[in-house]
């Protein structure tokens, strides 16, 4: 990978992409989605790992959970009644958050600690506005919903125990709409949120004892869709609609981002998607649309640098990405698999899986690995 100076895109493309993008969630309203769990040769003793995945099948919305390689999980299917953009759980695997955007609402599953079964927590929660994500903060006490048709995110209080919300209010602006996706800082006391409008990532500063939001300034990150966190905290990575994938430093003791310049590398395909793993010296993949691809880059603790190692092929549309321990899986936007990957720790080369993909019934946007490093 080159390190690249980067063009800023004219309006008419931004907001060209910005409608497509749109007109991808809008397709599926009226049909329903799910859950699907699946996680293949990744268990470790006296803990449930699973894999679960917004899913798309017709005419209703329905999910399963498979733990290891084989079987149905009792008590499935799990209903979910309209399209989940993303999916995510609390630090202890022990619920699981899904805003569905088209029906305005925030669904919470209990996870079963022994067999990743989910058991629905009512009622749903209803945002300000549709979300677009969802993230909970590592203590747990809180969770923060991105909006897609508004410039704020929904900031809610969380039982740790039950997982049920409560609404805090709205966060100062975002400065645009839609928003995308949101990370947290390890320390927990800043949120990074993919402003896709606003073409910028937005820092807020958190409160960690109220949980409110304070804003914390802003980078220029064109049509920016998902946002990746080294483990340590110290660099901030954003994909886009674009082949341009935007690196900061993180300033310690602020959160401040500052563009590592030039700010951009230039990836092989769009990079909707990327994770680190988090068990290696450092790697980081990105899902690379377009061609169709996933790339595999060693990240540089010391100084937030990305150095290419290799792309691999996974299929139509690969859009999201989720890490564990050693095995790397991808989410098909437009398509009806999931491509797996072992990483190799030591030189972050990435091998297909014995299994390679696993046919699903309709497309998909994410997945979240639960009970994984």
């Amino acid at each position: 990978m080159i390190l690249r100076t980067h063009s800023q895109r004219s309006a008419t493309i931004v907001l060209l992409l910005l409608a497509v993008d749109l007109l991808r969630r809008r397709r599926h309203r009226g049909r329903g989605t799910s859950l699907v769990g699946r996680l293949s040769r990744c268990r470790s003793a006296g803990a449930a790992l699973s894999l679960y995945v917004p899913h798309l099948p017709v005419p209703r919305g329905w999910a399963e959970h498979r733990s290891g390689d084989r079987g149905h999980q009792p008590g499935s299917p799990w209903t979910i009644p309209e399209e989940a953009l993303d999916i995510e759980a609390d630090p202890t695997g022990s619920h699981l958050y899904v805003p569905v955007q088209s029906t305005t609402s925030l669904h919470i599953f209990s996870i079963d600690p022994g067999t990743g079964s989910l058991t629905e927590v009512l009622p749903a929660v209803t945002p300000s506005g549709s979300p677009a994500g969802v993230v909970v903060h590592p203590s747990g006490n809180f969770v923060y919903v991105p909006l897609y048709f508004s410039p704020s995110v929904h900031i809610y209080a969380r039982n740790p125990t039950t997982g049920a919300l409560t609404s805090l209010g709205l966060s100062p602006t975002t400065g645009g709409n839609p928003n995308a996706r949101a990370v947290i800082h390890p320390s927990g006391d800043y949120l990074y949120v993919a402003s896709q409008g606003g073409n910028q990532v937005k820092a807020f500063v958190i409160n960690q004892a109220t949980g409110l939001l304070t804003d914390n300034g802003s980078q220029t990150a064109t049509n920016v869709r998902s946002l990746s966190l080294d483990p340590t905290g110290s660099y901030l990575y954003a994909g886009t609609g674009t082949t341009s994938l935007y690196a900061f430093a993180v300033t310690p003791g602020t959160g401040v981002l500052t563009p590592l310049g030039p700010p951009t590398y230039t990836a092989g395909g769009t990079t909707n998607g990327l994770d680190f793993h988090r068990t290696s010296t450092g790697y980081v993949v990105v899902t690379e649309n377009g061609n169709g691809s996933v790339a595999s880059y060693a990240f540089n603790g010391g100084n937030g640098a990305l150095s290419y190692v290799g792309s691999y092929i996974t299929g139509t549309t690969p859009w999201s990405v989720a890490f564990c321990d050693d095995f790397v899986y991808i989410s098909h936007a437009n398509s009806t698999h999931i491509s797996g990957f072992t990483i190799n720790p030591g030189t972050g080369t990435l091998a297909p899986t014995a299994e390679g993909m696993r046919e699903m019934t309709e497309r998909m946007d994410d997945l979240e690995a639960v009970g994984c490093n």
